[in-house]
Protein backbone atom coordinates (compact mmCIF):
# COMPACT_ATOMS: atom_id res chain seq x y z
CA UNK A 1 0.00 0.00 0.00
CA UNK A 2 2.73 2.37 1.04
CA UNK A 3 3.25 2.45 -3.20
CA UNK A 4 -0.06 3.42 -3.85
CA UNK A 5 -0.01 5.54 -0.91
CA UNK A 6 3.11 7.69 -1.13
CA UNK A 7 5.77 6.00 -3.66
CA UNK A 8 7.81 5.30 -1.13
CA UNK A 9 8.28 8.66 -0.05
CA UNK A 10 8.39 9.05 3.73
CA UNK A 11 8.29 12.72 3.29
CA UNK A 12 5.31 13.42 1.32
CA UNK A 13 2.42 15.07 2.76
CA UNK A 14 -1.26 15.35 0.97
CA UNK A 15 -3.60 18.28 0.60
CA UNK A 16 -5.35 17.12 3.26
CA UNK A 17 -2.86 16.44 5.61
CA UNK A 18 -1.87 12.96 5.61
CA UNK A 19 2.04 12.23 5.85
CA UNK A 20 4.63 9.46 5.90
CA UNK A 21 4.86 6.23 3.61
CA UNK A 22 1.23 5.09 4.68
CA UNK A 23 -0.18 8.42 4.23
CA UNK A 24 -1.89 8.65 8.06
CA UNK A 25 -4.14 12.04 8.96
CA UNK A 26 -2.40 13.46 12.08
CA UNK A 27 -5.56 12.61 14.47
CA UNK A 28 -5.84 8.18 12.77
CA UNK A 29 -1.81 8.66 13.98
CA UNK A 30 -3.06 10.07 17.01
CA UNK A 31 -5.33 7.67 17.79
CA UNK A 32 -2.87 4.69 17.32
CA UNK A 33 -0.55 6.20 19.23
CA UNK A 34 2.45 6.46 16.07
CA UNK A 35 4.39 9.28 15.03
CA UNK A 36 3.31 9.37 11.64
CA UNK A 37 7.31 11.30 10.82
CA UNK A 38 8.79 7.96 11.99
CA UNK A 39 9.08 5.17 8.87
CA UNK A 40 8.55 2.27 10.98
CA UNK A 41 5.89 3.50 13.28
CA UNK A 42 4.11 5.18 10.15
CA UNK A 43 3.87 1.44 8.29
CA UNK A 44 3.04 -0.01 11.42
CA UNK A 45 0.02 2.58 12.13
CA UNK A 46 -0.97 2.17 8.54
CA UNK A 47 -1.05 -1.59 8.69
CA UNK A 48 -3.20 -1.46 12.01
CA UNK A 49 -5.86 1.09 10.96
CA UNK A 50 -5.97 -1.16 7.63
CA UNK A 51 -6.88 -4.16 10.56
CA UNK A 52 -9.27 -2.04 11.72
CA UNK A 53 -11.12 -1.48 9.13
CA UNK A 54 -10.55 -5.25 7.64
CA UNK A 55 -12.60 -5.87 10.92
CA UNK A 56 -15.10 -3.31 10.91
CA UNK A 57 -16.02 -4.41 7.18
CA UNK A 58 -14.95 -7.85 6.29
CA UNK A 59 -13.96 -6.76 2.62
CA UNK A 60 -11.14 -5.85 1.58
CA UNK A 61 -12.62 -3.29 -1.14
CA UNK A 62 -14.63 -1.67 1.75
CA UNK A 63 -11.57 -1.78 3.63
CA UNK A 64 -9.61 -0.20 1.63
CA UNK A 65 -12.02 2.66 0.85
CA UNK A 66 -12.21 3.72 4.69
CA UNK A 67 -8.62 3.36 4.71
CA UNK A 68 -8.37 6.41 1.85
CA UNK A 69 -12.06 8.14 2.17
CA UNK A 70 -12.54 7.33 5.82
CA UNK A 71 -14.67 4.99 7.62
CA UNK A 72 -17.55 7.76 7.68
CA UNK A 73 -17.43 8.24 3.90
CA UNK A 74 -17.67 4.75 3.48
CA UNK A 75 -20.34 3.75 5.91
CA UNK A 76 -22.82 7.35 4.08
CA UNK A 77 -21.87 5.04 0.56
CA UNK A 78 -23.44 2.34 1.84
CA UNK A 79 -26.40 3.52 3.28
CA UNK A 80 -27.06 5.27 0.37
CA UNK A 81 -26.48 1.95 -2.09
CA UNK A 82 -28.34 0.17 0.42
CA UNK A 83 -25.84 -2.68 -0.18
CA UNK A 84 -22.50 -3.48 0.85
CA UNK A 85 -21.35 -4.49 -2.53
CA UNK A 86 -18.27 -2.63 -3.79
CA UNK A 87 -19.67 -2.13 -7.47
CA UNK A 88 -23.09 -0.69 -5.58
CA UNK A 89 -20.82 1.52 -3.26
CA UNK A 90 -18.36 2.63 -5.33
CA UNK A 91 -20.71 5.14 -7.17
CA UNK A 92 -21.24 6.70 -3.73
CA UNK A 93 -17.34 7.41 -3.04
CA UNK A 94 -15.22 10.10 -4.18
CA UNK A 95 -13.28 9.27 -7.57
CA UNK A 96 -9.72 9.14 -5.91
CA UNK A 97 -11.10 6.17 -3.79
CA UNK A 98 -12.89 5.17 -6.63
CA UNK A 99 -9.70 4.65 -8.36
CA UNK A 100 -7.20 3.55 -5.48
CA UNK A 101 -9.20 0.71 -4.40
CA UNK A 102 -8.83 -1.08 -7.68
CA UNK A 103 -5.18 0.11 -8.00
CA UNK A 104 -4.33 -1.75 -4.43
CA UNK A 105 -6.43 -4.60 -5.43
CA UNK A 106 -4.11 -5.19 -8.78
CA UNK A 107 -1.21 -4.42 -7.01
CA UNK A 108 -1.97 -7.56 -4.81
CA UNK A 109 -3.14 -9.26 -7.58
CA UNK A 110 -6.87 -9.49 -7.10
Amino acid sequence: MADAESSFNQKVKSGPGATGLMQLMPATAKGLGVDPNDPEQNVLGGATYLSYQLKKYGDTQLALAAYNAGPGNVDKAIKKAGSRDWNAVSKFLPKETQNYVPKVMKKWGR
